[in-house]
Protein backbone atom coordinates (compact mmCIF):
# COMPACT_ATOMS: atom_id res chain seq x y z
CA UNK A 1 0.00 0.00 0.00
CA UNK A 2 2.94 2.22 0.82
CA UNK A 3 4.77 1.40 -3.02
CA UNK A 4 1.39 2.51 -4.19
CA UNK A 5 1.04 5.56 -2.62
CA UNK A 6 4.24 6.83 -3.83
CA UNK A 7 3.62 6.00 -7.38
CA UNK A 8 0.56 7.84 -7.05
CA UNK A 9 2.46 10.65 -5.63
CA UNK A 10 5.03 10.21 -8.59
CA UNK A 11 2.48 10.16 -11.46
CA UNK A 12 0.85 12.98 -9.74
CA UNK A 13 4.17 15.11 -10.81
CA UNK A 14 4.16 14.16 -14.32
CA UNK A 15 1.43 15.82 -15.82
CA UNK A 16 -2.01 15.63 -16.82
CA UNK A 17 -1.09 12.89 -19.16
CA UNK A 18 -4.33 10.70 -20.10
CA UNK A 19 -3.05 6.91 -20.10
CA UNK A 20 -0.93 8.41 -16.94
CA UNK A 21 -4.61 9.24 -15.34
CA UNK A 22 -6.27 6.48 -15.83
CA UNK A 23 -3.02 4.02 -14.68
CA UNK A 24 -2.86 6.08 -11.55
CA UNK A 25 -6.58 5.76 -11.12
CA UNK A 26 -5.73 2.08 -11.48
CA UNK A 27 -2.64 2.29 -8.95
CA UNK A 28 -4.63 4.13 -6.69
CA UNK A 29 -7.53 1.65 -6.51
CA UNK A 30 -5.17 -0.94 -6.05
CA UNK A 31 -3.79 1.36 -3.23
CA UNK A 32 -6.82 1.39 -1.71
CA UNK A 33 -7.82 -2.12 -1.69
CA UNK A 34 -4.13 -3.38 -0.51
CA UNK A 35 -4.88 -0.75 2.66
CA UNK A 36 -8.32 -2.31 3.00
CA UNK A 37 -6.53 -5.76 2.90
CA UNK A 38 -4.34 -4.89 5.67
CA UNK A 39 -6.51 -3.24 7.58
CA UNK A 40 -8.61 -6.38 7.34
CA UNK A 41 -5.75 -8.55 7.89
CA UNK A 42 -4.82 -6.47 10.96
CA UNK A 43 -8.14 -6.77 12.58
CA UNK A 44 -8.17 -10.73 11.76
CA UNK A 45 -4.89 -11.04 13.52
CA UNK A 46 -5.97 -8.79 16.54
CA UNK A 47 -9.14 -10.87 16.79
CA UNK A 48 -6.82 -14.01 16.16
CA UNK A 49 -4.46 -13.21 19.54
CA UNK A 50 -7.86 -12.03 21.07
CA UNK A 51 -9.07 -15.37 21.27
CA UNK A 52 -5.51 -16.85 22.07
CA UNK A 53 -5.29 -15.09 24.85
CA UNK A 54 -9.10 -15.50 25.84
CA UNK A 55 -7.77 -19.48 25.74
CA UNK A 56 -5.21 -19.47 27.59
CA UNK A 57 -7.06 -17.78 30.46
CA UNK A 58 -9.18 -20.63 30.20
CA UNK A 59 -6.48 -23.35 29.98
CA UNK A 60 -5.57 -23.54 34.24
CA UNK A 61 -9.75 -23.94 34.36
CA UNK A 62 -9.79 -26.64 31.72
CA UNK A 63 -7.03 -28.56 33.54
CA UNK A 64 -8.63 -28.19 36.48
CA UNK A 65 -11.35 -29.53 35.48
CA UNK A 66 -9.53 -31.86 33.42
CA UNK A 67 -8.06 -32.80 36.60
CA UNK A 68 -10.85 -32.95 38.73
CA UNK A 69 -12.64 -35.37 36.09
CA UNK A 70 -9.84 -37.87 36.23
CA UNK A 71 -9.75 -38.23 39.97
CA UNK A 72 -13.54 -38.66 39.92
CA UNK A 73 -12.90 -41.60 37.38
CA UNK A 74 -10.36 -43.22 39.65
CA UNK A 75 -12.76 -42.87 42.90
CA UNK A 76 -15.12 -44.61 40.33
CA UNK A 77 -12.92 -47.30 39.41
CA UNK A 78 -11.85 -47.50 43.18
CA UNK A 79 -15.97 -47.99 44.39
CA UNK A 80 -16.36 -50.00 41.39
CA UNK A 81 -13.73 -52.54 42.52
CA UNK A 82 -14.83 -52.59 46.18
CA UNK A 83 -18.25 -53.28 44.90
CA UNK A 84 -16.93 -56.12 42.95
CA UNK A 85 -14.93 -57.44 45.83
CA UNK A 86 -17.98 -57.23 48.44
CA UNK A 87 -20.34 -58.87 45.43
CA UNK A 88 -17.75 -61.73 45.23
CA UNK A 89 -17.45 -61.81 49.19
CA UNK A 90 -21.26 -62.28 49.47
CA UNK A 91 -21.66 -64.77 46.64
CA UNK A 92 -19.04 -67.28 48.20
CA UNK A 93 -20.61 -66.57 51.54
CA UNK A 94 -24.07 -67.60 49.77
CA UNK A 95 -22.17 -70.81 48.68
CA UNK A 96 -20.41 -71.83 51.91
CA UNK A 97 -24.08 -71.37 54.00
CA UNK A 98 -25.77 -73.13 51.54
CA UNK A 99 -22.96 -75.88 51.74
CA UNK A 100 -23.14 -75.72 54.97
CA UNK A 101 -26.73 -76.12 55.41
CA UNK A 102 -27.20 -78.95 53.07
CA UNK A 103 -24.35 -80.94 55.33
CA UNK A 104 -26.24 -79.54 58.30
CA UNK A 105 -29.31 -81.41 56.71
CA UNK A 106 -26.92 -84.34 55.87
CA UNK A 107 -25.78 -84.57 59.21
CA UNK A 108 -29.57 -84.00 60.96
CA UNK A 109 -30.30 -87.55 61.22
CA UNK A 110 -26.92 -88.57 62.63
CA UNK A 111 -26.98 -86.05 64.94
CA UNK A 112 -30.67 -86.74 66.48
CA UNK A 113 -29.46 -90.48 66.77
CA UNK A 114 -26.58 -89.11 68.57
CA UNK A 115 -28.91 -87.17 70.95
CA UNK A 116 -31.35 -89.92 71.49
CA UNK A 117 -28.09 -92.34 72.59
CA UNK A 118 -26.81 -89.53 74.70
CA UNK A 119 -30.11 -89.29 76.31
CA UNK A 120 -30.54 -92.88 77.00
CA UNK A 121 -26.97 -93.02 79.02
CA UNK A 122 -28.11 -89.99 80.36
CA UNK A 123 -30.82 -91.90 81.66
CA UNK A 124 -29.21 -94.89 82.26
CA UNK A 125 -26.69 -92.79 84.25
CA UNK A 126 -29.07 -91.29 86.30
CA UNK A 127 -30.64 -94.65 87.03
CA UNK A 128 -27.42 -96.00 88.62
CA UNK A 129 -26.49 -92.60 90.59
CA UNK A 130 -30.11 -93.24 92.02
CA UNK A 131 -29.12 -97.12 92.23
CA UNK A 132 -24.97 -96.18 93.75
CA UNK A 133 -26.49 -93.44 96.04
CA UNK A 134 -29.67 -96.28 98.01
CA UNK A 135 -26.48 -98.18 98.17
CA UNK A 136 -24.69 -95.63 99.40
CA UNK A 137 -27.28 -94.86 102.15
CA UNK A 138 -27.64 -98.08 102.57
CA UNK A 139 -24.14 -98.95 103.67
CA UNK A 140 -23.85 -96.05 105.58
CA UNK A 141 -26.37 -97.33 108.07
CA UNK A 142 -25.06 -98.91 111.32
CA UNK A 143 -24.18 -102.35 111.47
CA UNK A 144 -25.55 -104.29 114.00
CA UNK A 145 -23.43 -107.12 113.09
CA UNK A 146 -20.10 -108.28 110.62
CA UNK A 147 -18.23 -111.47 109.62
CA UNK A 148 -15.74 -112.21 106.68
CA UNK A 149 -15.96 -115.61 105.06
CA UNK A 150 -13.97 -117.95 105.42
CA UNK A 151 -11.45 -117.55 102.32
CA UNK A 152 -11.78 -113.32 103.77
CA UNK A 153 -12.56 -112.16 100.52
CA UNK A 154 -16.28 -111.00 101.35
CA UNK A 155 -17.68 -109.25 104.22
CA UNK A 156 -21.45 -109.31 105.59
CA UNK A 157 -22.85 -107.14 107.32
CA UNK A 158 -26.35 -107.04 109.13
CA UNK A 159 -27.74 -103.55 109.70
CA UNK A 160 -30.10 -102.44 112.45
CA UNK A 161 -32.90 -102.39 110.01
CA UNK A 162 -32.44 -105.90 108.92
CA UNK A 163 -31.13 -105.40 105.71
CA UNK A 164 -28.36 -108.15 105.46
CA UNK A 165 -25.28 -107.17 102.75
CA UNK A 166 -22.37 -108.76 101.04
CA UNK A 167 -19.62 -106.68 99.85
CA UNK A 168 -15.94 -107.78 98.71
CA UNK A 169 -13.20 -107.30 101.44
CA UNK A 170 -10.97 -105.91 98.68
CA UNK A 171 -12.73 -103.55 96.79
CA UNK A 172 -16.04 -103.22 98.89
CA UNK A 173 -18.02 -103.84 95.82
CA UNK A 174 -21.71 -105.17 96.48
CA UNK A 175 -22.04 -108.86 95.98
CA UNK A 176 -25.75 -109.44 97.18
CA UNK A 177 -28.25 -107.57 99.37
CA UNK A 178 -31.58 -108.77 100.76
CA UNK A 179 -33.85 -108.19 103.78
CA UNK A 180 -33.17 -110.54 106.75
CA UNK A 181 -35.78 -109.03 108.80
CA UNK A 182 -37.61 -111.08 111.63
CA UNK A 183 -41.07 -112.79 110.41
CA UNK A 184 -44.20 -110.81 111.64
CA UNK A 185 -44.56 -111.41 115.05
CA UNK A 186 -41.51 -112.80 115.85
CA UNK A 187 -39.61 -111.26 119.05
CA UNK A 188 -36.76 -109.36 119.30
CA UNK A 189 -34.59 -108.66 115.91
CA UNK A 190 -31.35 -110.78 115.07
CA UNK A 191 -27.94 -109.30 115.99
CA UNK A 192 -25.88 -111.82 116.01
CA UNK A 193 -23.53 -112.71 112.08
CA UNK A 194 -22.07 -116.03 111.31
CA UNK A 195 -20.70 -116.87 107.65
CA UNK A 196 -19.06 -119.89 106.31
CA UNK A 197 -20.40 -121.58 103.41
CA UNK A 198 -23.39 -120.26 105.16
CA UNK A 199 -24.71 -117.12 106.15
CA UNK A 200 -26.53 -117.45 109.76
CA UNK A 201 -28.25 -114.98 111.82
CA UNK A 202 -29.91 -115.26 115.16
CA UNK A 203 -29.70 -113.18 118.40
CA UNK A 204 -32.20 -111.58 120.81
CA UNK A 205 -34.93 -113.72 121.12
CA UNK A 206 -35.24 -113.25 117.10
CA UNK A 207 -35.33 -117.18 114.90
CA UNK A 208 -31.98 -118.34 113.19
CA UNK A 209 -32.05 -117.86 109.59
CA UNK A 210 -29.10 -119.25 107.41
CA UNK A 211 -28.74 -118.39 103.87
CA UNK A 212 -26.57 -120.66 101.22
CA UNK A 213 -24.63 -118.32 99.98
CA UNK A 214 -21.42 -120.67 97.85
CA UNK A 215 -20.48 -119.33 94.60
CA UNK A 216 -21.87 -121.56 91.96
CA UNK A 217 -19.84 -122.29 88.88
CA UNK A 218 -20.51 -123.34 85.49
CA UNK A 219 -18.45 -125.08 82.14
CA UNK A 220 -18.00 -122.17 80.00
CA UNK A 221 -16.17 -123.91 77.11
CA UNK A 222 -13.46 -126.89 76.40
CA UNK A 223 -10.60 -126.55 75.23
CA UNK A 224 -9.34 -129.89 73.95
CA UNK A 225 -10.07 -133.29 75.78
CA UNK A 226 -12.51 -135.66 75.87
CA UNK A 227 -14.94 -133.66 73.81
CA UNK A 228 -12.48 -133.14 70.79
CA UNK A 229 -10.81 -136.44 68.45
CA UNK A 230 -7.68 -137.11 69.62
CA UNK A 231 -4.64 -134.60 68.49
CA UNK A 232 -1.88 -135.88 66.22
CA UNK A 233 1.40 -135.24 67.34
CA UNK A 234 2.50 -132.75 64.70
CA UNK A 235 -0.40 -131.06 64.31
CA UNK A 236 0.32 -127.55 65.37
CA UNK A 237 -3.13 -126.04 65.60
CA UNK A 238 -5.44 -128.95 66.94
CA UNK A 239 -6.05 -129.24 71.06
CA UNK A 240 -3.56 -129.77 73.16
CA UNK A 241 -1.93 -133.95 73.36
CA UNK A 242 -2.07 -136.45 75.47
CA UNK A 243 -2.21 -134.44 79.26
CA UNK A 244 -1.93 -131.19 80.35
CA UNK A 245 0.09 -131.04 82.92
CA UNK A 246 0.51 -127.02 83.10
CA UNK A 247 -1.52 -123.98 82.69
CA UNK A 248 -0.77 -120.60 83.17
CA UNK A 249 -2.58 -117.10 83.07
CA UNK A 250 -1.00 -113.92 81.20
CA UNK A 251 -1.19 -110.81 83.75
CA UNK A 252 -4.35 -109.91 81.94
CA UNK A 253 -6.00 -112.62 81.46
CA UNK A 254 -6.30 -112.63 78.03
CA UNK A 255 -4.59 -115.73 77.22
CA UNK A 256 -3.89 -118.95 78.58
CA UNK A 257 -0.93 -120.99 78.89
CA UNK A 258 -1.00 -125.11 78.06
CA UNK A 259 1.79 -127.21 78.63
CA UNK A 260 0.90 -130.89 77.65
CA UNK A 261 2.51 -133.74 75.75
CA UNK A 262 2.58 -137.76 75.92
CA UNK A 263 4.50 -139.51 78.18
CA UNK A 264 8.19 -140.12 76.99
CA UNK A 265 7.83 -137.78 74.04
CA UNK A 266 8.15 -134.29 73.64
CA UNK A 267 5.85 -132.21 74.80
CA UNK A 268 4.26 -128.77 73.08
CA UNK A 269 3.02 -125.09 74.76
CA UNK A 270 0.10 -123.59 73.06
CA UNK A 271 -1.38 -120.26 74.14
CA UNK A 272 -5.08 -119.74 73.82
CA UNK A 273 -7.22 -116.73 73.63
CA UNK A 274 -9.72 -116.84 76.73
CA UNK A 275 -12.59 -115.06 75.38
CA UNK A 276 -13.39 -116.93 73.23
CA UNK A 277 -11.44 -120.74 73.22
CA UNK A 278 -9.40 -120.14 70.00
CA UNK A 279 -5.40 -121.39 69.81
CA UNK A 280 -3.53 -118.22 69.19
CA UNK A 281 -0.36 -120.27 68.96
CA UNK A 282 1.74 -122.80 69.51
CA UNK A 283 5.48 -122.54 70.68
CA UNK A 284 7.98 -124.92 69.35
CA UNK A 285 9.91 -126.70 72.05
CA UNK A 286 14.13 -126.40 71.55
Amino acid sequence: AETAAASLAAFTKVGADPAAAEALKIVKASADAATAAKAAADAAVAQAMAQIERAKAKVPEVEKKATEATTALTKAQEERTRADTALTSAKRAVEFADGRDKKSQEELPKRKAELEALEKALVGATEARGALEKETNESARPATAVAFSRDGRWLAGLGADGRLSIVGAADGGIRDAFDAARPAGAPGAPGMLAFGNRLVIAGAGAPAAAWDVTESWSLERTIGGESTPPALDDDAGGPPIGTVTALAFSPDGKVLASGSGRASRSGEIKLWNVENGMLARSLPLP
